[in-house]
């Protein structure tokens, strides 16, 4: 399971049971992860369970990995850049 790009950072100067334990030279402690489905995060933006055109798998595969981190499509994804797909689709 690929992680990047997120970081998790433990503000170890307020926590004085982490100091405690010799930790202040280590900010990163990654505690526990909890991978969640994009189709359960995201159900609008997932791909129709019985979708079978491999190009429309791609297209979302392309926005997550291109797009999403900036654009929203369906009021899902970033807030960086505007609305893909509404009040207009910029496909149509």
């Amino acid at each position: 399971m690929e992680l990047g790009p997120s970081h998790l950072v433990w503000g170890n100067l307020t926590h004085l049971d982490v100091m405690a334990e010799g930790a202040r030279d280590q900010p990163y402690q990654i505690v526990g992860i909890d991978p969640v489905e994009f189709r359960d995060r995201f159900p609008a933006l997932a791909p129709p369970v019985a979708a079978s055109d491999a190009r429309a798998r791609r297209g979302v595969l392309a926005f997550r990995r291109y797009c999403m981190a900036w654009h929203s499509v369906n009021g899902e994804g970033g807030t960086v850049g505007p609305e893909l797909n509404s009040p207009v689709s910029v496909a149509e």
